[in-house]
């Protein structure tokens, strides 16, 4: 929770308020725990809507992309590919910006200084989301900020639309398995 209210924290209150985030995991120990946490201290500190992949996936690409489409704020991804903690490496944060990349330095840094500093956090502790359900979850909060909305979905899905815009799947398909098959070894 520490870790999490200084990555919000660092993001403006005006930007904060409302704004949309897209989270998402590569479903290693601890992800599901943690989202729920992330759900939760998200509500109490005024981000508007969450998107989350189903069951908590959403790879680090699938999360940039979801974050550039739909102009979200940033993003917050718990995975141990670039920052390992937990009792075997197998575990970490890592917070994306607007433009859908990881955090620049300066981003880094203020999360890091907040984190020194830190006296509180917020959180609705009784919230809770079904990660499984498609869909969208409406939660009317008793405070300040709502409404707040959850929306998961396909984990794959928005992202492979992106890579059809980028690759000719079917070329590469009979490139590898046609009459005139590609070689690999």
């Amino acid at each position: 929770p520490n870790f999490i209210q200084s990555g919000l924290s660092s993001i403006d209150l005006r930007d904060r308020q409302g704004c949309t985030m897209v989270v998402g995991s590569d479903g290693r120990y601890f992800s599901r725990t943690a989202i729920e946490i992330v759900v939760q201290m998200a509500a109490a500190n005024g981000i508007g809507r969450l998107i989350i992949g189903q069951n908590g996936i959403l790879s680090t690409p699938a999360v940039s992309c979801i974050i550039r489409k739909i102009k979200a704020a940033g993003g917050i991804i718990l995975t141990a590919s670039h920052c390992p903690g937990g009792p075997g490496g197998e575990f970490g944060v890592k917070f994306n910006v607007a433009n859908g990349g990881p955090a620049p330095d300066v981003v880094s840094d203020k999360i890091y200084q907040i984190s020194k500093t830190i006296e509180e956090y917020a959180i609705c502790p009784d919230l809770r989301i079904d990660l499984s359900r498609l869909g969208r979850q409406e939660f009317d909060l008793e405070n300040k900020f709502k409404p707040f909305r959850v929306e998961i979905v396909d984990p794959v899905d928005i992202y492979l639309n992106l890579l059809r815009t980028i690759f000719d799947f079917h070329a590469i398909k009979s490139l590898l398995t046609g009459p005139s098959q590609l070689k690999i070894r």
